[in-house]
């Protein structure tokens, strides 16, 4: 029997298997960081921006390569 998991394709952002990468921008060295942590950073850098919408978008602009830079805090994949 083989197993499912090597059947199934890998689809990129599925079960939330994100690298996600922050550095602050005077900084040059980029830290793994959690999903819940991107969160937390984005709810400190915009309080008023819904945190949850604002790390989808930054995860669709990740997915086509780009960095993208949110208050001092930047992001990527």
């Amino acid at each position: 029997m083989q197993n499912p998991l090597w059947v199934l394709p890998i689809i990129r952002g599925s079960l939330n298997f994100v690298m996600l990468y922050t550095q602050y921008i005077y900084e040059k060295k980029w830290t793994q960081i959690s999903k819940k942590e991107a969160l937390r950073i984005i709810a400190e850098e915009m309080p008023e921006a819904d945190a949850e919408g604002t790390l989808t978008y930054i995860l669709s602009e990740l997915s086509k390569g780009k960095v993208v830079t949110l208050g001092e805090s930047r992001f990527k994949e």
